[in-house]
């Protein structure tokens, strides 16, 4: 496993590494830990930005246009 999560974390480090600058928040804070847990439920790496996806349409769901109906 700390092979795994070691290859996630260099991988956002090498994305950043040549630039000089970057944002720890958008760019490592806020997908690292979801990429680890990717690896820890055997999903592969490419599913990141699928994830998410589905991490922010749940945690910030968007308000319904619908009217209540009673």
């Amino acid at each position: 496993m700390d092979a795994d999560i070691a290859e996630r974390f260099n991988s956002f480090l090498d994305a950043f590494i040549g630039r000089g600058e970057y944002s720890f928040t958008d760019e490592v804070a806020e997908l690292f830990p979801s990429a680890v847990f990717l690896g820890l439920i055997g999903m592969p790496w490419e599913n990141l930005d699928t994830f998410m996806s589905l991490r922010d349409g749940i945690s910030t769901p968007r308000r319904s246009t619908r009217t209540p109906t009673t």
